[in-house]
């Protein structure tokens, strides 16, 4: 394992195979979400035009917590961290209130995953450092390996296909959040006959089953909800993994280009496990997270953002 060294300044190839729709369908610009309504900045992957997106109650979090991307080398050739989500009250993805987050309460450490859903290192955050991006990003040092670092060398490719060498991060917000990283409580995701993505999201042991052409609406953007599909079965047959890239793979690279699991993890720690989705165009990432706030067998997109993004 070659560790990334501490540094101050700026900073799976899963089971499941591709599968094939077609992207004839460019992304299409929206309006920004209401209040109380799926909360994403302004870059973020957009909504029909016209269209809003139900609100969504959320379970009291166990957890408050702040989401973001590390990468090694985003800033500047250093470690840095776009801050992108915030779970409090409700989720937010508002470039507003994620400055003023990373400037009052962004210096504290995140941990750092893995493709496998392990720690891969923690980046300790000093502050917020102007990049140009929508979202606020914090710049820190890193101690850890690379978040694609694999055994697995075709894990290892297809992560950093993915993530470009990214991971996801949290850091928490309890008063012990801002010396100690949280611990994850992560989960595994798999599909069944190329089209059914099976995940346990409240741990009984019963995964639930969703369609994996479910998550795209028909412009390639996130869907508002996915409700459950039938299973084969009541226990998943299919090997769960945390990362499962190119769930689905786009026909025009000048549209849509990938769906990707990102990883399956309880952000908030309320006993329910969030899926973290990653949609690939041509010229932008965006992440849309999904909880199952109300009912394990409906899935809510409580927050969709752009990583990375300067429009």
């Amino acid at each position: 394992m070659q560790a990334v060294a501490l540094v101050l300044g700026l900073h799976s190839g899963c089971g499941g195979g591709a599968r094939t729709l077609p992207a004839e369908k460019p992304l299409t610009a929206g309006p920004a979400a209401k209040a109380g309504q799926v909360s994403g900045g302004k870059g973020g992957a957009a909504a029909k035009p016209g269209a809003s997106k139900p609100a969504v109650a959320s379970r009291p979090a166990v957890r408050q917590a702040l989401v973001g991307e590390m990468c090694p080398d985003r800033g500047a050739g250093r470690p840095a961290l776009a801050l992108l989500i915030a779970r409090q009250v409700g989720w937010s993805a508002d470039p507003e209130e994620l400055d003023a987050l990373a400037a009052r309460v962004g210096a504290r450490p995140f941990s750092v995953l893995s493709a496998r859903g392990a720690r891969a290192g923690v980046f300790q955050a000093v502050g917020p450092v102007d990049l140009g991006t929508e979202s606020p990003v914090l710049t820190g040092g890193y101690a850890g390996k690379s978040p694609c670092e694999d055994a697995d060398a075709a894990r290892a490719s297809a992560c950093g296909e993915a993530q470009l060498q990214c991971g996801l991060a949290v850091a928490s917000l309890a008063v012990d959040g801002a010396d100690v990283p949280p611990k994850l409580r992560t989960g595994g995701a798999c599909v069944e006959g190329d089209k059914i993505l099976r995940v346990d999201l409240d741990g009984d042991g019963l995964a639930e089953a969703f369609a994996v052409a479910g998550f795209l609406d028909e412009l390639r953007a996130p869907a508002a909800e996915v409700d459950a599909a039938v299973a084969s079965a009541a226990k998943a047959t299919c090997t769960a993994s945390f990362s499962l890239p190119l769930l689905v793979r786009g026909r025009d690279a000048k549209a849509f280009r990938a769906l990707d699991l990102v990883g399956v993890v309880d952000l908030d720690d309320d006993g329910r496990l969030e899926l973290v989705m990653q949609y690939r165009y041509a010229s932008v990432r965006t992440w849309a997270i999904y909880t199952a706030d109300q009912t394990v067998r409906r899935l809510a997109l409580v927050a969709e953002v752009a990583p990375w993004s300067t429009e």
